[in-house]
């Protein structure tokens, strides 16, 4: 079975997934639906159009709000990134540190190994 990895690289490749996802939102489709074709209702051609411009205000506020929780998502998820991040950092920080105290060479070597009267005196 694989063993699971946190790869920095990945992350912030993901990170950067989201924040062009982010702009889009933000540059393309905002501007569609505040000042662009999507700001009015389009004329149907339809004898009941006071019927249809009600229609469409309802569905407009509908994906306004769609809209909005979405880029709330997206910031969100781009935050837990910058928190897994700079836990990472922390987390290297800390294990290059253990590292200086801790001896790298083994614990049982010829020198440190008992004989069995050894042990058998101790007991």
């Amino acid at each position: 079975m694989a063993q699971r990895e946190f790869d920095p690289d990945e992350a912030n490749y993901f990170k950067a997934v989201l924040e062009a996802e982010l702009q889009h939102v933000e540059e393309q489709l905002v501007p569609l639906m505040k000042d662009g074709a999507l700001s009015y209702a389009p004329a149907f051609g339809l004898a009941d159009e006071t019927g249809k411009a009600g229609e469409y205000e309802g569905d407009f506020g509908n994906i306004w709000m769609d809209i909005q929780n979405l880029k709330a998502t997206l910031k969100g998820m781009i935050d837990v990134v910058d928190q897994a991040l700079e836990g990472t950092e922390i987390t290297e920080e800390a294990n290059v540190a253990e590292l200086k105290v801790l001896s790298l060479e083994p614990i049982y070597t010829e020198e440190t190994a008992t004989s069995d009267s050894e042990y058998e005196s101790l007991g």
